[in-house]
């Protein structure tokens, strides 16, 4: 059963690495702007605003590669998409491939725990890590943001929901614009979306 507001259910977020076979790649309209999905044949491997501000390096690698244009998991993830920017609060409900280090993985784990509607700050988010990791004198909140900031999976895995100690709206690789746009959204503040 999946617990209400939670972004993933843990059985979903692969740590495998291994990448199954073809890979898949479409780009999907949202209120905010492109985002673009990529997925093998059994998870989804990214999905990000085509714009984000890691995401050239990433796209440019993928024009390298031959993809394919549709499968079960892309039309799982753009489903997703839509349900959640028409308010539905939608579970993710597909598999995630994790590729990323045992600490990268850990800190994206956390940002699964993150309910719907609330936020959580970077120190506390950091606590959650350490406990994963079994590491209680583990202070590293830059490494936590940077890890953050390399989310592979926007809105599905909520980045956006990480916030200074002070609640300050800080560090998005999608812009602090959607950032605040998402959380207003999600706490029912939005009911329309302003994106060029």
């Amino acid at each position: 059963m999946v617990k209400s507001g939670v972004a993933v259910v843990p059985e979903l977020l692969l740590t495998d690495q291994q990448v199954q076979g073809a890979l898949f790649y479409q780009q999907i309209a949202t209120p905010l702007g492109q985002i673009y999905l990529l997925s093998d044949e059994s998870a989804l491997l990214g999905a990000d605003f085509v714009d984000s501000r890691y995401q050239e390096a990433r796209l440019h690698a993928l024009k390298q590669q031959p993809l394919q244009r549709e499968n079960s998991v892309l039309t799982a993830a753009a489903a997703f998409y839509e349900d959640y920017f028409a308010g539905k609060k939608p579970p993710v409900s597909f598999p995630l491939r994790l590729v990323g280090t045992p600490f990268l993985q850990a800190v994206w784990q956390a940002l699964a725990t993150l309910p719907y509607g609330t936020t959580c700050s970077y120190s506390d988010l950091t606590a959650k890590v350490a406990a994963t990791l079994h590491r209680p004198d583990f202070h590293g909140y830059r490494a936590v943001g940077q890890a953050i900031g390399s989310n592979p999976f926007i809105i599905m895995l909520p980045c956006h929901r990480v916030v200074s100690s002070s609640g300050k709206l800080t560090g998005f690789s999608a812009g602090i614009e959607r950032k605040a746009q998402l959380l207003a959204f999600e706490r029912g503040e939005l009911t329309q979306f302003s994106y060029p």
